[in-house]
This record gives structure tokens, C-alpha cells and sequence, in this order.
């Protein structure tokens, strides 16, 4: 495991956690023990969610992976039957190709996922290292930075020449402020969004209506790539549930209904106008940290985004002022 991985990860949870700690403090007149008692409810909650959640996603996630080969075939069907009714030479090597391709990758999956088991069990130590890493070394230094949070503070601050601190003091807290909505936003937007779609899935008929919904909400994490995602997985469902075409209809209008509620109500009024990006800024922040950072870049390009122009946005005050 990655010690940087480990750091920033507990550097994360303790910045969710500080609003907690600080409200217990106020109770327990103690920031020791508000630490505590704020890493202990996180965990608490964790488990819980783990030990209700994680068992049903896992077990519509199991149904929806042994479903997709025979999605594609049914969908690969009725698009041949309408592709023949066409008369269009040279279609069926060139779809019977891609759904060969399909169907391979979806069969490497359990090939895949045994050759990662025989990796992890090989390299057992890196095993005991991860576990350790998560379990001891995350959660102690979450506890020494929320106790000592006051005081790093303090630190970062007299580190600062006294021209820079005052620039220093709003930037941050007006970063503070957009990223924390930004999350609270998310956050909403994701629960209301799987919330939705799984009951739209539920109505329309579709028999893995769950993951689907769930997995729709959680990857509106990925701004338009997510949709996208998720949208075929349901058109593909669709097809196999409702036929060639009912499935595509109810699609489309699950999807479209979704995306107004979500990109016309929820993103402006929870995300966007918190954050202040255009919408070319958000695209191109997810390609440059996407390109570098990989599908870490995509999870963390818009709140990075937001850091930067937060800072030139202030840069530019104190040059002009």
C-alpha cells in the first residue's frame, strides 16, 4: 500500500470528521476524547452500512454480471433480425465480431478476478501490510490530526510570511466553505439520483432494477462518463426485460428524466453554483487529471479544480488591488 495512498486517504476522512469532533468537544469539553469518539461513530456507521448494504449490492451486482452475457446475445438478436430486414451487406461478420468480443471480455471477468486472488495470496505480506495500513495506521493518524487540528493549523499559518497570510487565510477558507458544500452536494445529489432511478427501474419492470439504480447514482461521481455507463447497462437490461422495443423506450425516458432532474435541479443548486465552473472547466479538469491520475484523477478533478480557481481568483484581487 501506498504510504502517500494511506496519508492523504486519512487526511481525508479527518477533514470530514472535524465538524463532528468539534461539536462533541463543546459536550465533552475534551478534544481527545471528541477524537475518539468521533472515529468511533464513523466506524460504527461503517459497519453497519456494511454488514445491511453490502451483502444485497453484492448479491443484485452477482444476478446483473451473470445476466450481461445473455443481455448482449438478446441484443445482439434483435439486431441482426432488424439489420437482415434492411439488407445491408457486410453487417453480420462485423457484429457477430463484436459480440464475440464482448462476450469474451465479460467471460475474462472470473478469469480475471482468480488470477487477482492468486496474486493477492502469493504476496500475502502485502495483504497483512494493506489490512494494517487501513485498520491501525489510517484510523491513529485520523485521531492525532483531529486532536492536534487546532494546532496544525496554527503551524501552517506562522509558516506563512506576513504579506501572504491574509491572502492565505481567505483562500483557504473560502476553499473550506466550496468543498464542503461540494461534498454535502454530491453526497444528496447521489442518494436522491439512486434513489430515483431505482424506483423508476422498479416500475418500468426491470429485474435487476437495484444495481442498476444503485450503480446509476454512485457513478455520477464521473460527470458524463458515468451517465453514460450507466445508461447503456440499463439499455442492455432492457432489452433482455422488456424487449427490443419497450427496453430502449423506458430507458430513454428513465434516463431522460433523470438527467433534467439531476443536471437542471440538483447539480446547479447543490454542486454547480457551489463550486463556480463553467462547464468547459469541468470537462477539461476531468481529461488533464484524468490522463495523469487515472480514474483517481476523474474522483478528485473537480474539487482540485475548484482549489485552483478559488486561488487564481483571489490572485488576481490582490494584484489589482
Amino acid at each position: 500500500m501506498d504510504i502517500i495512498l494511506l496519508f492523504f486517504s486519512a487526511v481525508f476522512f479527518a477533514y470530514l470528521l472535524e465538524p463532528l469532533c468539534s461539536r462533541v468537544e463543546i459536550i465533552c469539553n475534551s478534544r481527545a476524547i471528541a477524537s475518539l469518539l468521533a472515529i468511533v461513530f464513523a466506524l460504527i456507521v461503517l459497519t453497519i452500512l456494511g454488514l445491511v448494504l453490502l451483502p444485497l449490492v453484492e448479491s443484485e451486482f452477482q444476478k446483473l454480471r451473470e445476466r450481461l452475457p445473455l443481455m448482449i446475445s438478446v441484443a445482439h438478436g434483435h439486431l441482426m433480425n432488424h439489420l437482415n430486414g434492411l439488407n445491408i451487406d457486410g453487417h453480420a461478420d462485423l457484429i457477430g465480431n463484436l459480440k464475440s468480443k464482448v462476450l469474451e471480455l465479460v467471460s475474462n471477468y472470473k478469469e480475471k478476478i482468480s488470477e487477482y486472488a492468486l496474486s493477492f495470496i502469493l504476496g500475502g505480506t502485502n495483504i497483512v501490510l494493506d489490512a494494517l495500513g487501513w485498520l491501525v495506521i489510517v484510523p491513529v493518524t485520523v485521531f492525532y490530526l483531529l486532536k492536534d487540528w487546532g494546532k496544525i493549523l496554527s503551524n501552517c499559518k506562522q509558516t506563512l510570511p506576513l504579506k501572504l497570510e491574509k491572502i492565505a487565510i481567505v483562500v483557504a477558507s473560502e476553499t473550506d466553505k466550496k468543498l464542503k458544500l461540494y461534498l454535502k452536494g454530491q453526497f444528496y445529489t447521489i442518494c436522491t439520483m439512486a434513489i430515483f432511478y431505482s424506483t423508476a427501474l422498479f416500475i418500468a419492470g426491470y429485474e435487476n432494477w437495484l444495481s442498476i439504480g444503485i450503480l446509476s447514482g454512485l457513478l455520477l461521481i464521473l460527470p458524463y462518463v458515468g451517465f453514460v455507463i450507466s445508461m447503456l447497462i440499463s439499455l442492455l437490461a432492457g432489452i433482455l426485460d422488456l424487449g427490443f422495443v419497450q427496453g430502449p423506450i423506458a430507458t430513454i425516458i428513465v434516463f431522460s428524466i433523470g438527467q433534467f432532474i439531476e443536471g437542471f435541479l440538483l447539480t446547479p443548486k447543490l454542486v454547480g453554483d457551489t463550486v463556480g465552473l463553467h462547464p468547459l472547466a469541468v470537462i477539461f479538469s476531468l481529461l488533464i487529471f484524468g490522463s495523469i491520475l487515472g480514474f483517481t484523477g476523474l474522483l478528485i478533478a473537480i474539487p482540485i479544480t475548484a482549489i485552483l480557481s478559488s486561488l487564481s481568483a483571489q490572485a488576481l484581487r490582490s494584484d489589482f488591488s
